[in-house]
């Protein structure tokens, strides 16, 4: 056996050193040390995505709470939704969006002073 081939545990066959499923059986192969990290989608990328998006949920959904008391803040919230949904957030996004355009709509019939007004 050379450097650039090892042996499917699962039915001995030959196969190159970074396939990750056996080409006769079909069984998932381990990976060598090192080959998760230099991936597309390492864990430290997978984690800095995770903050960004956290981020982007934070500060779209102030910013959809603001927007009851001053609408034109609420485009930030779908903005930042629009964001998290390119994050592949789907859903969280899609809530953001939704609920920031209903604030703005209450923002803009009067929802402050209706607010304001019963204290």
């Amino acid at each position: 056996m050379d450097q650039g081939t090892k042996i499917c545990p699962n039915c001995g066959t030959k196969m190159t050193i970074n396939a990750e499923v056996c080409p006769k059986c079909g069984a998932m192969q381990a990976q060598p040390m090192g080959s998760y990290a230099t991936g597309p989608a390492s864990v430290q990328e997978q984690v800095q995505s995770r903050k960004r998006v956290g981020m982007f949920l934070l500060w779209g959904w102030l910013s959809a709470v603001a927007s009851l008391f001053i609408p034109i803040i609420g485009i930030a919230s779908i903005v930042l939704g629009v964001l998290t949904i390119r994050n592949k957030h789907v859903s969280a996004g899609v809530v953001l969006i939704v609920v920031a355009a209903i604030f703005i709509f209450l923002g803009m019939t009067g929802f402050a002073e209706g607010f304001f007004g019963a204290l």
